[in-house]
């Protein structure tokens, strides 16, 4: 059996969830620049930290310094919704929804910030804490995905697919990232509403598809972390630097469902 070739990824990888073992492979373990896949380490430590998913969080101003994806805008500078406000009160779990569907950079902010008391704090737990899964090719710098100039950011194809791994065991990150476009969350006095997208371009266009997350920085190009489930095993995959990372991740994911059997 030959192995999948990607001729248009930097690096992409199949990983087997149950077993971990390693079902393609292609510079699965080289260190680069992930960017928003990183919101899969945030929404584990945000899994492992907040015992109830309705816990209010406060919306402070350093929480929304930041740059790229927000709720209500999209991209950055272009805005067509309302963002998150100065002492609004609104539940984890909308955040939760915001940073994974929208890859929203200051849901993943406010939700380090809250759990961490800072940005700075809950980057330092992130690290710890992927180090301590032996996780050992990744340094995360924000919980958002932004690379800090001057600073090594990285991860590898090999451990965000493992940490995809351990998020497979909180059934709602996975209930998130299936909601559809036009999803709203709103503040807990219902002063503010916002709508959501969701940035999965097969969301329901793929047989068992569980639930895709997108990354895009300059530096990172386009990436896709997606995990499918056929035969009753879900595989991850993963693919770093390919602009055409929605046709490989579905060619990767039919490659291996032919090729592998599981009994």
């Amino acid at each position: 059996m030959r192995d999948f070739i990607s001729v248009s990824s930097h690096a992409s990888l199949v990983i087997d969830a149950q077993s971990e073992t390693l079902l393609h492979y292609n510079e699965g373990k080289e260190r680069r620049p992930i960017a928003s896949l990183t919101k899969m380490m945030t929404a584990l430590m945000v899994m492992e930290s907040v015992e109830d998913l309705d816990e209010i969080v406060t919306i402070k101003k350093e929480m929304l310094n930041v740059e790229g994806t927000v709720i209500g805008c999209p991209r950055s500078g272009y805005c067509t919704g309302t963002r998150l406000q100065i002492d609004e009160k609104i539940r984890v779990k909308d955040l939760l929804k915001a940073m994974l569907m929208n890859s929203a950079n200051d849901s993943a902010t406010a939700l380090a910030v809250h759990i961490g008391g800072t940005m700075e704090d809950f980057v330092d737990d992130m690290n710890e804490r992927a180090q301590s899964l032996g996780f050992m090719d990744s340094n995360f710098c924000t919980p958002s995905g932004l690379e800090i100039d001057g600073k090594e950011c990285y991860s590898t194809a090999y451990d965000i697919a493992r940490i995809a791994i351990r998020v497979l065991e909180y059934q709602e990150i996975w209930e998130i990232m299936n909601l559809p476009p036009g999803t709203t969350i709103t503040s807990v006095d219902g002063k503010y509403t916002h709508e959501l997208l969701n940035t999965n371009a097969l969301l329901g266009d793929y047989d068992g598809l569980l639930g895709a997350k997108t990354g895009f920085t300059p530096d990172a190009g386009y990436c896709v972390l997606a995990v499918a489930q056929r035969q009753g095993h879900n595989i991850v995959g993963v693919v770093l630097d390919d602009p055409y990372r929605w046709r490989t991740i579905q060619d990767m994911f039919t490659w291996t469902f032919s090729s592998y059997i599981w009994k």
